[in-house]
């Protein structure tokens, strides 16, 4: 800024030379306006519970191949990002004439969701529920 309103003297702009600082300061502030700008957003989508798209397709891709592998009827997830850990609720539908056997199968699928979601902390909710048990919304 000093540079600038120095060479401003020595030209037709000299006026000009006591609003460089002010110009200089602008333009870092316009500079720097994306980091803390993206900062925010982050910390927005934290505060709302809005996943990350990244995690969220992960999570969807992993629940539909479970959902199929175990011929399930359906599912709904619900999954945010708070700090380092994720959180992921699941609803499995499953069908009447499903044979379950013992909650060692119910186990065994909350297992495989666990371990293909893959992520370091995740606080995991899976759920099941019956057919008749009303409606539910397509997977979210």
């Amino acid at each position: 800024a000093f540079a600038l309103g120095a060479l401003a003297e020595h030209t037709d702009w000299r006026n000009a030379g006591a609003y460089a600082d002010s110009l200089v300061l602008v333009v870092l502030a316009l500079v720097m306006l994306p980091v803390p700008a993206s900062a925010c957003v982050r910390a927005l989508r934290e505060v709302l519970q809005i996943a990350p798209r990244d995690l969220d397709r992960r999570v969807r891709e992993a629940l539909d191949a479970i959902n199929a592998r175990h011929r399930l009827a359906g599912y709904r997830s619900f999954v945010a990002r708070t700090g380092r850990i994720a959180l992921v609720e699941v609803h499995f539908r499953v069908p009447e004439d499903l044979p379950i056997g013992s909650i060692r199968t119910l186990d065994a699928i909350r297992g495989d969701v666990r371990d293909a979601l893959d992520e370091p902390h995740v606080w995991l909710t899976v759920n099941f529920t019956g057919t008749r048990s009303g409606p539910m919304p397509q997977a979210t």
